[in-house]
C-alpha cells in the first residue's frame, strides 16, 4: 500500500496504459483524469479525440493549450485536481493529485497508472506548470 494516497485513488493504480484509453481497461494521461472525474463525480470531461502518439510532445501541447479555457488554475494543489507537467518546457502530461504531495498518472514507460511523489526526481519543480480544476465549460 502507498502511504498517504487518498482512498478514492487506490483503484486506479495499476490500470494499464492505453493510448486514447478512457476506461478501467486502459487509460492515457488525460484518460485517467477523464475516468477519475466520471467515476468520482459523475462529470464527463471533453473527450479530446486526437490522432497523434503519446510521445508527440508538440501535438499534445497544442491540444492541451486549445482546451485550457475549460479549466481554471488553482493557487495550490487540491485532492483530485489536475497537475499540468512540462516536457521540454511545454505542457504535455497530466496527473491527478491524490494525497499530500502525491499524484497518480498514466506512465507509458511503466505501462500502467502509477503513484508518485511530486517531489520525486522525475518531477522537479521546474516541470510543474500548475494545478487545475475543470470549469465545466467556457
Amino acid at each position: 500500500m502507498i502511504v498517504g494516497i487518498s482512498a478514492w485513488a487506490r483503484k486506479y493504480v495499476g490500470i494499464r496504459f492505453a493510448a486514447r484509453g478512457r476506461s478501467f481497461d486502459g487509460v492515457d494521461c488525460y484518460g485517467l483524469h477523464w475516468l477519475v472525474e466520471k467515476t468520482e463525480t459523475g462529470r464527463e470531461l471533453p473527450i479530446l479525440d486526437y490522432a497523434f502518439e503519446p510521445r508527440d510532445v508538440r501535438g499534445i501541447s497544442l491540444l492541451f493549450n486549445g482546451e485550457m479555457p475549460l479549466w481554471r488554475k488553482l493557487g495550490a494543489a487540491q485532492d483530485r485536481c489536475v497537475v499540468m507537467l512540462l516536457t521540454g518546457g511545454v505542457p504535455s502530461h497530466v496527473g491527478v493529485v491524490c494525497g499530500d504531495g502525491l499524484i497518480i498518472h498514466a506512465d507509458s514507460d511503466a505501462g500502467m497508472v502509477v503513484c508518485e511523489r511530486l517531489s520525486a526526481p522525475s518531477w522537479p519543480e521546474s516541470r510543474i506548470e500548475g494545478f487545475y480544476a475543470f470549469n465545466g465549460g467556457v
